[in-house]
């Protein structure tokens, strides 16, 4: 399915954006890897070389805050430099703040969150359309069920989040014209194991038998494949969608 295409991945060296890379590489798909942390590139590297086969010439990694305009320009035209095209974008790269309860927010906080997980995604976007245009490619964009949800702990991250489903409606509608698809995932928890953080792991214990579908929070490959979906030619007729794979959350409502 998605033999020979090309696709640039932010936020690849973890989550979501890790397994997505690695599933598309099992598809024999070429990929721009991106991220900031230079080990955890280093291991994805090697999944997605075990995936394919050991077909190193199928991977590029590209090191970099994707905050940063160079290196969102530096993603794009390596991935056109080194593999002639480019046929998706994954906006995958996302954080949350410190202190989600925000009672030491400070300003800086608040630019960070919008800068990784709204700005950073639009600026990638106007990047990446030009060579998009030509491929007649598409762009699946990490949302959250917190864009839906009203969470007074996630205030921040939930406006940022809710600014990505705006900017996908209406790059899904003005980028349509020119042949490029535009859609988003608004996952809920997604994890395969503890994160090290007593306090987050705790968190997750209580979140997810709070989903109605199954009790549990999500798995990472469950949203891994609403984007391989969404980047596939299966959902040809959809753009400007923004999808909730969150486990039934949004229908009861944060807790």
């Amino acid at each position: 399915m998605f033999d020979g295409k090309v696709a640039v991945i932010t936020g690849s060296s973890y989550g979501i954006g890790k397994c997505t890379a690695v599933m598309f590489a099992k598809q024999r798909c070429r990929i721009v890897l991106c991220g900031r942390n230079a080990l955890r590139l280093t291991s994805v590297l090697q999944e997605c070389l075990d995936a394919s086969g050991g077909h190193s010439e199928r991977f590029l990694v590209v090191k970099g805050d994707i905050t940063e305009a160079a290196v969102r320009k530096r993603m794009i035209q390596q991935a056109v430099d080194v593999f002639g095209r480019l046929d998706i974008l994954v906006n995958s790269a996302g954080m949350s703040p410190d202190d989600p309860t925000q009672n030491k927010f400070t300003e800086d906080d608040f630019d960070l969150c919008m800068d990784v997980n709204l700005k950073a995604v639009y600026f990638s976007i106007l990047e990446a359309a030009p060579h998009l245009e030509k491929t007649g490619g598409c762009i699946v964009n990490m949302s959250s069920s917190l864009s839906v949800l009203k969470s007074p702990e996630d205030i921040v991250e939930g406006m940022a989040k809710a600014g990505v489903d705006y900017l996908t409606r209406s790059f899904g509608l003005s980028l349509f014209a020119k042949g490029i698809r535009v859609n988003a995932v608004l996952p809920t928890l997604a994890l395969n194991n503890t994160s090290g953080f007593d306090w987050w792991d705790k968190f997750a214990q209580e979140y997810g038998p709070l989903h109605p579908l199954y009790g549990r929070n999500s798995t990472l490959e469950e949203q891994a494949n609403v984007v391989l979906f969404l980047a596939s030619p299966e959902a040809s007729c959809i753009s400007g969608e923004c999808l909730l794979v969150d486990g039934g959350i949004t229908l009861i409502g944060p807790t």
